[in-house]
């Protein structure tokens, strides 16, 4: 024969009834418990001659000797004895003031500490800041962290630091510094070598722990990107400006167009601006941009030069005038 199933907790909840006693049930009960208390009779002894549980007899106790001289039902309000609209009205209010003190509670909570919505600690320093104010359990509720964890938190507050503790504490003032004179590059091998020259005996995947968790990290250098190819076949044509860049040599406008391409890192990807300035007034003439490093992308900044200067294809070979010149580097898409 198998065994017989245990009832669950749940099980047994579910077959008791609910039990409703009259306020004048109540007013007698504890009537009859300090008359019994007096003559040395236990607690408990009495609320089984009751058949009621010994912290109920002290609830009705407590709340009889709050409102001395009342009749029993404003002494014992509810449970039962109200109609079903009052007993509606009870439930609202009380959770109305419930949501009144959570609205308060986050209100202060925004106001004194911003950081408080992350990390564990800070939910706990904060509960720990308005405990006079709010309960325990309904910041706690706000917060999404459990009561056990708050009251644990108060106790390792209360306990002398460890050696392991005071020693990070110790190493971490030494990571920062060298960190700090390292102009923050360094990671966690080479600023535990650096201690370890200093004398400081430590172990490197500490380090990194400590590094972890203050939030120093190694700044890594840009990788350079070169823009300009001059290594290649193409034919290369003559520096004809030579570097001349003063406006006091060149005279006049539309004789001297400066064209180059820069490159723009964007969240979408790089973007592509080509643009021509016009050396003698300073001023970009033209532009064009685009995601693809083509040789679309400098015509098009060109002829929007030409155009917006009116510059024509013989304009440049009439007798007696300047010509114009177009300088750039030989960056890949300007040489082709």
């Amino acid at each position: 024969m198998g065994k017989a199933k245990r009832p669950t907790r749940a099980s047994r909840s579910e077959k008791r009834e609910r039990r409703s006693f009259s306020a004048e049930f109540k007013l007698e009960a504890v009537q009859l418990m300090r008359s019994r208390r007096a003559k040395g009779v236990s607690l408990e002894q009495i609320g089984r001659e009751l058949d009621v549980r010994p912290n109920q007899l002290y609830r009705w106790s407590r709340q009889e000797e709050q409102r001395a001289g009342a009749r029993p039902s404003d002494v014992f309000p509810g449970n039962g004895n109200l109609p079903s609209a009052e007993e509606e009205i009870r439930r609202l209010k009380r959770e109305l003031e419930v949501t009144r003190a959570e609205r308060d509670f986050l209100g202060k909570r925004r106001c004194s500490s911003r950081r408080s919505r992350g990390e564990r600690s800070d939910k706990y320093a904060c509960i720990a800041r308005h405990r006079g104010e709010f309960q325990v359990r309904l910041m706690c509720r706000v917060l999404d962290v459990s009561e056990s964890g708050f009251y644990a938190s108060e106790v390792r507050q209360r306990r002398a630091p460890s050696i392991r503790s005071t020693t990070d504490q110790r190493l971490t003032l030494h990571v920062r510094t060298f960190h700090k004179k390292s102009d923050r590059r360094y990671g966690a091998p080479r600023i535990h070598r650096d201690l370890r020259d200093a004398g400081i005996r430590c172990g490197r995947k500490r380090v990194a722990r400590i590094m972890r968790t203050n939030g120093l990290r190694a700044k890594r250098a840009r990788r350079f990107c070169v823009t300009t190819e001059s290594d290649h076949a193409h034919p290369i044509a003559p520096n004809t400006l030579d570097r001349e860049f003063d406006i006091n040599a060149i005279g006049q406008v539309n004789r001297v167009w400066a064209a180059d391409i820069m490159y723009i890192q964007t969240r979408e990807g790089w973007l592509y601006l080509a643009m021509v300035m016009d050396l003698a007034s300073r001023r970009i003439v033209s532009w064009a941009t685009s995601t693809l490093l083509e040789r679309s992308l400098a015509t098009s900044a060109l002829a929007m030069a030409l155009k917006q200067r009116m510059v024509g294809k013989d304009s440049c070979n009439v007798p007696g005038q300047a010509s114009l010149l177009h300088h750039s580097d030989r960056g890949s898409p300007i040489r082709e």
